[in-house]
This record gives C-alpha cells, sequence and structure tokens, in this order.
C-alpha cells in the first residue's frame, strides 16, 4: 500500500527458497493524495484504498494462497491518523498492514533487487509516489541509506498546476528542490566506480520510452542500461507534453501519465549532482525483498524483528557443475575461453542440468531471456542463444539475426564455441566422468574418465562428436579413457 498505488502481486515458492511472478495487479487509489499539512490521510483517497483493498481480499479468497504479507509505505507511515487508519483496514478486509520505517523499507527494497544483480558497490535507489529511497554498498557491505520526500505524485501534488503540467517557472522550482534535497557525493561517501541501479514505476517508464525510440527488439526491461543523455532527452519530450499526450505512449498509462515528469526530474537531477551516466534498471525490489526476508525467517519477520540478514544481501551464486568445474578452470587460464565467456558457460549449463521445459526451441528461447538473469541483456542473449544452438542450429542463427543488435559484439564464431564447449561440460556432468588437465608438448591436455560404474549407458558417439567440436573450436587435445571393454584403447582425438 503506497502513497500512489496499491500493488498485489502473486508468487509461487519453490522448496529451494526461490520464488517467481504469477499474477500482478496494480490499483491507483492514490492515497497520499490531499494529506493536509497536519499529515491526516483524506477520507475520500482512505475510501478509494479500502475498496482497491477489498478486490485484492476477494483474489486472495479465491485462490491457493499460503501466506499474505501487507506492508504500507510512505503514505501511511507520515500519517497522524496511521493507527485508526491500520485497524478499519484489518477490520473491512482482514489484511493486517505492517507499516515500513524509512530504514526497513530501502533495504528491503535493495534486497530484492539484489536477488538479480549481483554488485558490490551500487547507490541503489526506489523511487515510489511519495518518497524515494537509497542505499549505497561498498564490496556488498551496506554503508548509508535514506529516505527522501521526493515521490513522484508528492512532488506532482507540490509543483504542477491544476492541470497536472509543469509551466517554466514550476519547473524550475521543481528541479531546485530536488537538487536541494538530493544527495552528493560527500553525503554518500561516494569514493569508487559505482554502479546506479534504480527500480520503481517511473524508472521502467523511462526504460520502455526509450526502448520505443530505439527500436529495441526486446520487450525487458530488467538489466536496461539507460545513459544519462536518455534520461535528459526523454525528460525535455515529457515535460513539453500534457498528460493526455504522455498517456498515449506505449507502456505509459493514465495512472503514469500524471507522476512520469516528476519521477524522470529526480532520475536526472540526481545523475547530474552526482555525474552518473548510466542507470541499470531493476524490475524486482521492495515486494521481492519482503518475501525473500519472510521466506529466510518467517517467525522474525511476522513479529516484527528487524530482518537485516547477511543471507538476504550476500551474493548468492548457483554453481552445480562438479566434474567440469577443473576443466572450464584451465579453459580460462589458457585464454581458450573469456571470464565472460565462462560465466554464460556456467549458467548455460545449469539451466540444461535442471531440465528445460520440454517446448519448442522458439519457446525456451523466450522463457529463457523473460527471466531477471544476473546478467545484462547481452550476456543473457548469448546464453539462450547457445543453449537454442544444442537444439536446434538453424534456430539459433535465425533468432541471432532478429536480435544481432543486443548480441553484438559476440558473433556466430563465438556463439559456436561456447555451444560446443557446453555440450561437451553438460555430457560430463550427465556422466559423472573425471577430467584430468595438464600441459603437454606446449598445448593443454584434456583427458577424461568415464565412470566405470555407468559404462553401459555412456554415451560413446555423443561423446565422440563432442570431443570433435571442442578440439576444432579450441586447438587442444582431449583423450577419452575407457576403464573396461568397449573403450580399452585411448581415444585421441586432435585439431586439424
Amino acid at each position: 500500500m503506497g502513497f500512489n498505488s496499491l500493488k498485489l502481486v502473486t508468487y509461487g515458492v519453490r522448496d529451494n527458497k526461490s520464488f517467481y511472478v504469477i499474477e500482478q495487479r496494480s490499483v491507483s487509489a492514490m492515497l497520499g493524495e490531499g494529506m493536509d499539512e497536519r499529515g491526516y490521510l483524506q477520507l475520500e483517497p482512505m475510501q478509494r484504498t479500502i475498496e482497491g483493498l477489498e478486490m485484492f481480499r476477494e483474489i486472495a479468497d479465491s485462490e491457493s494462497i499460503k501466506h499474505v504479507l501487507p506492508i504500507a509505505t510512505s503514505a501511511v507511515r507520515e500519517a497522524r491518523n496511521k493507527e485508526e487508519f491500520v485497524k478499519q483496514i484489518r477490520y473491512e478486509t482482514g489484511f493486517n498492514f505492517r507499516v515500513l520505517t524509512e530504514k526497513e523499507e530501502a533495504f528491503y527494497s535493495y534486497a530484492g533487487a539484489f536477488r538479480s544483480i549481483f554488485e558490490p558497490n551500487v547507490l541503489f535507489f526506489d523511487l515510489g509516489g511519495g518518497s524515494l529511497e537509497m542505499v549505497h554498498t561498498s564490496n556488498f557491505a551496506i554503508k548509508k541509506t535514506m529516505s527522501l520526500p521526493l515521490g513522484a505524485l508528492r512532488l506532482t501534488q507540490l509543483f504542477a498546476n491544476k492541470r497536472g503540467l509543469f509551466p517554466k517557472k514550476n519547473y524550475s522550482k521543481l528541479r531546485k528542490y530536488v537538487m536541494d534535497l538530493s544527495p552528493d557525493k560527500d553525503d554518500l561517501s561516494l569514493r569508487q566506480k559505482t554502479a546506479f541501479i534504480g527500480v520503481g514505476g517511473t524508472v521502467r517508464a523511462l526504460a520502455n520510452i526509450d526502448q520505443e525510440m530505439n527500436e529495441y527488439p526486446l520487450e525487458k526491461v530488467h538489466r536496461y542500461a539507460l545513459v544519462r543523455e536518455s534520461v535528459d532527452f526523454i525528460l525535455s519530450e515529457l515535460v513539453e507534453k500534457k498528460i493526455s499526450e504522455i498517456s498515449k505512449l506505449d507502456f505509459i498509462g493514465e495512472e503514469r501519465a500524471r507522476t512520469v515528469t516528476a519521477g524522470a526530474t529526480v532520475v536526472s537531477t540526481i545523475m547530474e549532482k552526482l555525474g552518473i551516466e548510466e542507470l541499470i534498471v531493476s524490475a524486482q525490489g521492495l515486494r521481492d525483498g519482503i518475501l525473500a526476508a519472510f521466506l529466510e525467517n518467517p517467525d522474525a519477520y511476522q513479529s516484527g524483528a528487524p530482518i537485516y540478514s547477511s543471507k538476504l544481501i550476500r551474493p548468492r551464486r548457483s554453481n552445480i557443475l562438479e566434474c567440469s568445474k577443473g576443466f572450464l578452470s584451465s579453459l580460462l587460464s589458457e585464454k581458450s575461453v573469456s571470464r565472460k565467456d565462462t560465466d554464460i558457460l556456467v549458467s548455460a549449463a545449469n539451466h540444461i542440468l535442471k531440465g528445460l521445459p520440454q517446448y519448442r526451441p522458439f519457446a525456451i528461447f523466450h522463457i529463457l531471456m523473460d527471466e531477471d538473469a544476473n546478467m545484462n541483456h547481452q550476456s543473457q542473449m548469448v546464453m539462450a542463444l547457445s543453449i537454442i544452438r544444442t537444439l536446434r542450429p538453424k534456430t539459433s542463427e535465425w533468432l541471432y539475426e532478429r536480435f544481432k543488435s543486443i548480441a553484438a559484439p559476440a558473433n556466430k564464431t563465438s556463439i559456436k564455441k561456447i555451444t560446443a564447449i557446453l555440450k561437451l561440460v553438460v555430457l560430463l556432468e550427465k556422466t559423472h566422468s573425471r577430467v584430468k588437465t595438464r600441459r603437454s608438448d606446449r598445448n593443454l591436455l584434456v583427458e577424461i574418465y568415464p565412470d566405470p560404474n555407468r559404462r553401459d549407458q555412456f554415451p560413446l558417439e555423443l561423446m565422440r562428436l563432442a570431443i570433435f567440436d571442442v578440439t576444432e573450436m579450441l586447438g587442444i587435445s582431449v583423450k577419452l579413457y575407457g576403464m573396461e571393454s568397449p573403450l580399452e584403447e585411448p581415444i585421441l582425438i586432435r585439431a586439424g
């Protein structure tokens, strides 16, 4: 329950505490509208909010929902009549809302984004309707959190005219207000290269507009990079438009049209003040962080105990590879593959070994690209194309041509190389084969020893083909040893 809107997200939770979105709904209740100088929520916005929550209650009751986690942010937090309102909500809808402190809101929002963007040095922000939360981290440790009254709806109410527009005089006041209240480098102790990561409706809207202007071929905002020049250009266009014109833009509805100009001003001003040139968009934030905290310790969360657990913000890199780790490390040390390609390989192998759905390659490709993965769009695209190439090479090549503008600078040859190694790595893991690597005649020699207990099921011809592809692409030597018949003799395949 935010300053501007009500959000309902239904999640599915896996046994390993990971989760995925099933359904999302939003109601523009504008709870913070008209909050008077004394800080009281007004009757009409409160009634709109309760009506929206009654609909959410019907949804929760009609679905197989195991837990409901209601949270409220700035509008309720700041209201002098919050206790009465929360009691009224509980009586009329059954939802028992937890009102987050400023520090909790900042932390949980950052924790949610961090699940899919593992960056050690981050300046993170969550721009909502009523407030702006910011978190600065250095080497994964939180150094500073802050909450500022710079929400998009709040600023719109303060500085827009009755038609919701920003004449030059109003806009100048808005810009100065944001500049004065926003932190500088000394306030945040920014001393090193830091990723600027943002979440919120305004940020997603900016990404969508930029993608539309640049004819971006992928409908995906998570980890999309927005340069400062683009943010400033979009803002200059928004300031000149009427709300009716903004609402007609793709991905911008009437609700967002009213507040996106003020929100974009906040983003642009902070980037200018801090000298930031690139903004990375996160599709995950507060709600994801809340769920992660609940799953980590349900009792602590429900009792209201602070869950500032390092488990929520530590880097979690899932890697189920056991047999091929040494092989990949040798390729990396020999500079046969780059660190970036190695990370792509590991992610691709994990996807295959965990089990891809039994769909056509085109469907699998879009499922892979729809993930909020811990990699930028270019790396995620190369990973998906490499996986599809293991299933159907021609489909992979067609998709490469379709999305070449994202996949580049990777070319078809580099994707073929990744695919060749990927096939061998997956076979090594599936057959539980031992792998040894050593230097021989200034070349890398890889020795593969199949598990003797699985000899009868060993896919010899598949392994032969995988070895041939790897040696052809990398120019290394691979020996496959059979412990017993029918692989009594070493099989040696050399490039060329």
